[in-house]
């Protein structure tokens, strides 16, 4: 099962991209910083980032990594086609 990092300053959006990503099958946690963010990168590996463009001061990811980058501004239909590309 692939792993996904959320990572999003907006608490609302981050919700709602845990709530979209975990309903495709995947593994998702969700983060709130870059701080978070660094931590959990330290403890598990994933697969995809989906990364809130506000989010500053984001670590290095590993190159295994794909970063899917996402603001408040998309809408559900939009955030459904990036997911399946994940897939």
């Amino acid at each position: 099962m692939k792993s996904v990092l959320v990572v999003c300053l907006d608490a609302k959006l981050r919700n709602a991209l845990f709530g979209l990503v975990s309903q495709r099958g995947f593994r998702v946690d969700a983060v709130g910083d870059a701080i978070a963010l660094a931590k959990r990168l330290s403890k598990d590996e994933y697969a995809f980032v989906v990364l809130e463009k506000d989010v500053i001061d984001v670590p290095t990811l590993p190159d295994t990594t794909t970063i899917i980058e996402v603001s408040a501004e998309l809408d559900r239909s939009q955030l459904e086609e990036r997911l399946i590309k994940m897939e």
